[in-house]
């Protein structure tokens, strides 16, 4: 073989490489930011855990602080929430959440 064969065929290995690379790297990524979001939210209510809340109220606190606004925050802490899951079913408990 000539040179110039085995330049070209390097070159189509290395255009295929990083054809490959590119497409992991964005799988990973897509991946990485799939899996964040699976950690901040609840899987069966869809709404933001503690994690989900707490980084919430972050970047909404960082973007008042930015903006010279103010902001208000109401929690409600259900201390044995079980006792309404095991009376009148995780159903029922769901719903309430939402």
């Amino acid at each position: 073989m000539n040179y110039k064969i085995k330049e070209r065929i390097l070159k189509n290995l290395l255009i295929e490489i990083t054809k490959k690379y590119d497409y992991l790297l964005n799988e990973f990524k897509a991946e990485d930011i799939s899996k964040k979001n699976k950690l901040m939210y609840d899987y069966i209510t869809g709404l933001l855990n503690r994690d989900g809340f707490k980084e919430k109220l972050k970047v909404m606190s960082d973007l008042a602080i930015k903006e010279n606004k103010t902001i208000a925050v109401i929690t409600l802490d259900l201390d044995n929430f079980k006792i309404i899951n095991t009376s009148y079913g995780h159903e029922i408990g769901d719903i309430l959440k939402k």
